[in-house]
């Protein structure tokens, strides 16, 4: 088995305090990302079990909906002790909205994008200070910049 070099928040998977700063580095790349251009975030899926307790696999480490661009982001993270396969990989997804519960929808600035369907960036990363450099591009291209972004 491979081992990764220097990965950030190594024993996340097992250590639930942990995991807990991981979760926070992300909430802090992400809000010091989004707040000089006045942009808002709020986290999208729910990551709690049927009995309430947290789901602490990683998928997703971070999520938010940026209802200024009616665009969701998820970060997948994974065991730095598990390597398997890329070091960092990324593709965009739609929710469609009309199959969601109208309760559930999310509230974009622009009303007419409520029942549009919802572009989605799924990074996934094995998480170095090079991979966090590549995701905070990639998330600025997203969110700051509005513009696509292919597969890689």
């Amino acid at each position: 088995m491979a081992t990764l070099v220097n990965p950030l928040f190594r024993s996340f998977l097992s250590d639930a305090t942990v995991y807990k700063q991981a979760e926070q580095f992300w909430a802090s790349e992400v809000r010091q990302l989004l707040q000089p251009h006045g942009l808002t975030h709020h986290p999208f899926y729910n990551n709690q079990s049927g009995n309430g307790q947290p789901i602490a696999d990683g998928n997703p480490i971070f999520d938010a909906y940026v209802p200024e661009r009616h665009k969701l982001i998820r970060i997948l993270q994974y065991d730095p002790a598990d390597l398997q396969g890329a070091l960092f990989s990324h593709y965009t997804d739609t929710w469609p909205t009309p199959e969601m519960d109208p309760d559930q929808r999310p509230h974009p600035t622009d009303p007419a994008l409520r029942d549009a369907p919802i572009p989605e960036l799924v990074i996934s990363l094995y998480l170095t200070e090079e991979t966090a450099a590549k995701a905070r591009l990639l998330l600025h291209q997203w969110l700051v910049e509005d513009k696509e972004v292919g597969e890689g």
